[in-house]
């Protein structure tokens, strides 16, 4: 079986499709910010080099995911909380 079969049929990949496909958010936001943490790398690099670039860069996107993250919990939370309220 070639690497493109199993790629095809595989249940992890099914998974992560499926969830991308659920989860309007991560489609909607995660590339954005990556493409925006690429802006700020490439806005902080020569002001102040490498390495506190990179941190700079790390912080602002590990702050963005926390807030997506935060997001898709409300999400989750408050439409458990009106299913349960119609049925």
């Amino acid at each position: 079986m070639r690497l493109s079969d199993r790629l095809l049929y595989s249940k992890t990949l099914r998974r992560v499709s499926d969830f991308i496909d659920e989860h309007w958010v991560v489609r909607w936001f995660v590339l954005p910010i990556l493409f925006m943490g690429l802006l700020v790398l490439g806005m902080a690099y020569p002001i102040y080099g490498a390495v506190p670039a990179l941190e700079l860069v790390g912080v602002f996107l590990a702050v963005c995911y926390a807030v997506v993250l935060a997001g898709l919990l409300v999400g989750r939370v408050v439409g458990g909380v009106v299913k349960r309220r119609r049925a």
